[in-house]
């Protein structure tokens, strides 16, 4: 009895063996798999190209951004100090520093009537006093419209969108990445975000391609 069964545990693995078998081979495949891959996003130039493509493609809207929204937007109860900069809630054009150091009141100025600049003018409650400008009222510190962005989009083209071209920003290879402009149109957002408008409006719509086919679109708001 002893020797039959001997015999048949020779005729193949048991339970257990099998299992830590496959075990074995699944943890062995993983590690395959995983060194395959890794060289293939490491060692292949597409790869590589197309990461410098996407980081260079926000850097660009990055720059484009920073240069449109120029200074912050002014915030109730905040401190600040002389010589800091700020634009309205609504963008009025032009942008505004304290007379002296302090903090802001619990509203906005309301002589800041969003068409031109004033004098001087208050927070409402115990806040700051403005100027839009260090010199004369006559002479206020403006900053960028919506015309302006839209003519360094397009390479510094004036009264054109660009669409389809490729240009740096502002013609200003320094820059650091050409772009091929998709959209560059104002929009009217209550009939399309999509289809350009026929004339200028307080919105501009934004869509630029690197050579790697990665594109990014922005909307940009003007003065209201």
């Amino acid at each position: 009895m002893l020797m039959n069964h001997d015999r048949r545990r020779e005729k193949g693995f048991t339970l257990v063996e099998t299992i830590i078998s496959l075990v074995i081979i699944a943890v062995v495949a993983t590690m395959l798999f995983t060194y395959s891959a890794s060289k293939a996003n490491t060692g292949s130039p597409t790869a590589i190209q197309w990461s410098q493509s996407a980081n260079n493609i926000h850097a660009i809207m990055e720059r484009i951004t920073a240069d449109y929204q120029g200074y912050p937007r002014w915030k109730p109860n905040t401190a600040y100090i002389l010589g800091s900069r700020v634009t309205p809630i609504r963008r009025d054009g032009y942008f505004y520093q304290p007379k002296t150091a302090c903090t802001s009141g619990t509203a906005e100025p309301s002589t800041w009537d969003h068409t031109t600049p004033i004098s001087e003018s208050s927070d409402v409650g115990t806040g700051c006093t403005w100027r839009p400008t260090a010199g004369t009222p006559a002479n206020p510190n403006p900053i960028m419209p919506l015309v302006e962005l839209r003519e360094r989009i397009a390479g510094g083209m004036a009264n054109v969108s660009g669409e389809g071209q490729t240009v740096y920003y502002n013609n200003d290879p320094s820059t650091g990445m050409q772009y091929t402009i998709l959209n560059n149109r104002y929009i009217d957002p209550n009939v399309s975000w999509d289809t350009a408008s026929a004339t200028a409006t307080g919105f501009l719509k934004v869509t630029i391609q690197t050579s790697g086919n990665e594109r990014l679109t922005s909307i940009f708001t003007g003065e209201l």
